[in-house]
């Protein structure tokens, strides 16, 4: 089962609509994108007015992905409940509860990333702005840490991480039809020997500066 809407698109098992409270009900591992977002999780509710995306309830298992569009950093929030509320049809804010964790890459004046936080808590709140992750709020006895870009040796992933924009449906016509087939394409012999790199995880020790939020 396929969805595409211009500022929604979606792939689930099963999906259940209710008019009488304009509720889609998302099933068997489905995925919901969002501008720059993806969500995963057990079961979504979507809920719309005017037409509108309005509310999102992820339950159990709710993994959700941001990526900016100049980027590959992956921005993530993952916990057993997810509530997000949509202004205009844009996400605007977000509530994470249950074992609420998130990974959130900081950018300068220059847009250049300075430093990735990692924080744990009962509770998250993510306020978006632009179609991305402006500010991530923890509540009830909150821990971090933060690490800058320079000591950082490899990107930080949440357990339970899944990234599916080849399964993002484009058009209407992707809907009906299914995703094109990529075409084979036969590899190049290389005439340069590829060097061998070690990656070497990175311990982070330094503790965020997160304030206790009411």
């Amino acid at each position: 089962m396929r969805v595409y809407k211009s500022n929604m698109q979606a792939k689930a098992d099963s999906l259940f609509y209710t008019s009488a409270d304009s509720t889609l009900r998302w099933y068997g591992n489905p995925i919901l994108w969002s501008q720059n977002s993806q969500q995963t999780g057990d079961t979504i509710y979507l809920r719309l007015k005017n037409n509108k995306l309005n509310t999102l309830q992820v339950i159990d298992n709710a993994f959700q992905v941001n990526v900016n569009a100049d980027s590959a950093k992956f921005n993530q929030i993952k916990g057993k409940l997810i509530t997000a509320f949509f202004k205009d049809g844009e996400l605007s804010t977000m509530f994470v509860d249950g074992n609420a964790e998130s990974v959130y890459y900081n950018r300068g004046n220059d847009s250049a990333y300075t430093d990735m936080n990692q924080t744990v808590s009962s509770r998250i709140k993510i306020i978006f702005q632009n179609k991305e992750i402006r500010h991530i709020l923890t509540v009830k006895e909150p821990e971090g840490i933060r690490v800058p870009i320079a000591e950082l040796k490899e990107d930080v992933l949440l357990t339970g991480f899944t990234w599916k924009p080849e399964l993002r449906p484009l058009s209407k016509k992707e809907v009906i039809n299914g995703k094109p087939k990529a075409k084979a394409v036969t590899p190049k012999k290389s005439t340069v020997d590829a060097k061998k790199t070690a990656s070497q995880k990175g311990k982070m020790t330094n503790k965020a500066d997160v304030n206790k939020k009411d």
